[in-house]
């Protein structure tokens, strides 16, 4: 599996790979490599004063461990998505769908909580920029997950 830009992180794992074994260890592997990019990159692009640094790191790392359940319940359905692929029922297709539609909202949910969070230790300004840079890694890892993973049989 190939290493895409950071991130945890989370989302990163959410590669398609056939046995759920193998994803879990691909994406310990790949999850620790990218949360280290992804925090490099956020030392890098943050701009923290001393004062924001330590604050904002101990809530990353909370808002990082709460964004794993996410992640998690992404793996979950790409794996079932990938066993079932060939013979996926109308029924099965709208459960998936549904839980597509839920984990979504969980994450802006959650995003939307440490909004205010962030905004406790940050200006506005830099709580945006950091949430630019998490969704731009994000978005590369969605990108190259969509390249993986084959579209449902109509």
């Amino acid at each position: 599996m190939k290493k895409a830009l950071p991130v945890f992180c989370l989302v990163a794992v959410l590669f398609a790979v056939p046995l759920y074994a193998q994803v879990a260890e691909e994406m310990t592997a790949v999850g620790e490599t990218m949360a280290k990019e992804r925090r490099a990159l956020l030392e890098r692009e943050m701009k923290l004063t001393d004062k924001e640094a330590g604050p904002f790191w101990e809530l990353y790392e909370q808002f990082t461990n709460d964004r794993r359940e996410v992640v998690d319940r992404w793996i979950k359905l790409i794996y079932q998505y990938e066993q079932s692929f060939d013979s996926i029922a109308e029924v099965e297709a709208k459960t998936m769908l549904d839980e597509m539609v839920a984990i979504e909202m969980d994450d802006l949910k959650l995003k939307k909580r440490y909004i205010t969070e962030f905004q406790k230790i940050l200006s506005a300004k830099k709580t945006v920029r950091f949430f630019q840079i998490n969704n731009k890694v994000d978005n590369i890892i969605l990108f190259d997950l969509a390249g993986k993973v084959p579209l449902m049989k109509p």
